[in-house]
């Protein structure tokens, strides 16, 4: 959809096979491709651990 201009502009932090991103991404002009964030936030650790704890 971001390649055939159905979204004007995308911000990206998580990908399908991390942490390899795909190339068709790097290449767009009109996406802002990050590290997945959620990690740095105190409810992202929680949702992410709080499985493993149990």
């Amino acid at each position: 959809m971001i390649e055939q201009g159905l979204i004007a502009v995308a911000g990206l932090d998580v990908y399908a096979d991390e942490p390899n991103v795909p190339e068709r991404l790097l290449r767009l002009d009109n996406a802002v491709l990050l590290s997945n964030l959620a990690a740095y936030f105190e409810t992202g650790r929680v949702k992410v651990l709080e499985p493993s704890a149990t």
